[in-house]
């Protein structure tokens, strides 16, 4: 039976990145975490959550391969293995906590956030 990984190993990189965000960030190697991100310095920040998908059986074993996406501002996920990859390198040197992540997912409810029609953080490729 393949098994998932458990959750602590998808989110050991973030957590050890909240407390030192120079932890090593490789591409092709997104990992699980909150972040924020942004086009430029007068952009505002954007709320990143990148997420492991684990298609599973009833008893648990998987039934395909894991695979990451990602989701800005709590939009639909972009699944695009390419594209995953880019948001995770504009974004993993900027781990934030899940009251950070909130509060910045409010702000784009609200209108203050990223269009995300023309950049690295766009929705759509």
């Amino acid at each position: 039976m393949r098994r998932p990984t458990p959750i602590a190993d998808q989110y050991a990189w973030y957590h050890a990145a909240l407390k030192n965000p120079r932890a090593p960030v490789h591409e092709g190697e997104p990992q699980c975490g909150l972040f924020k991100a942004r086009d430029g310095r007068a952009s505002p920040w954007a709320a990143v959550q990148i997420c492991l998908s684990q298609p599973l059986d009833e008893h648990g074993a998987l039934i395909a391969p894991e695979r990451h996406y990602a989701l800005i501002n709590g939009d639909r996920p972009i699944w695009d293995a390419a594209r995953v990859d880019e948001i995770w390198l504009w974004a993993a040197r900027r781990p934030i906590t899940a009251e950070e992540y909130a509060a910045l997912l409010q702000q784009s409810r609200e209108g203050f956030a990223l269009d995300t029609g023309s950049s690295v953080l766009r929705a759509e490729a």
